[in-house]
């Protein structure tokens, strides 16, 4: 059964839009609709996924051109092995954000060696899509 709340984000493409397709990995409804619509309105095109399994499926249709996960998903998949599972099956070099709360030392550890950027809760709107365009390395016009 489909999620109403998942059918608002776009199916992406890869590059499906002109500043690219994110492939949002969150296992909370909510959060994951504010996402959409905050990067939809930003231009970007999306593609939800609420677990490792979907992301990984989706990934294979959409080709994003950078991931956004949460760090501690549901059914016992990290975001961290998320984004190695992604990039192992459509490139390595896919650039990877992990949104979390948790302000452990660790966490941080596991993100620098997924080469990850990690974007501490509770974050704007504004410091998202900063972190995504130095991600991706899109310059805003004044």
């Amino acid at each position: 059964m489909l999620d109403p709340l998942r059918e608002h984000a776009s199916d992406g493409g890869g590059s499906g839009s002109a500043l690219g397709t994110v492939l949002v990995v969150e296992d909370d409804d909510l959060q994951a609709l504010g996402l959409s619509c905050v990067l939809e309105g930003a231009g970007f095109a999306v593609a939800c996924a609420s677990s490792g399994a979907e992301a990984m499926r989706l990934s294979a249709q959409t080709r994003p051109d950078i991931i956004l996960t949460d760090y501690r998903l549901a059914g016992g998949v990290s975001g961290i092995e998320t984004i190695a599972l992604v990039r192992r099956r459509i490139d390595n070099r896919v650039p990877a954000i992990i949104v979390t709360g948790d302000t452990q030392p660790a966490v941080a550890e596991e993100a620098a060696v997924a080469a990850a950027t990690v974007l501490y809760k509770p974050y704007s709107p504004e410091a998202l899509l900063e972190a995504i365009r130095k991600q991706l390395r899109i310059v805003e016009k004044p």
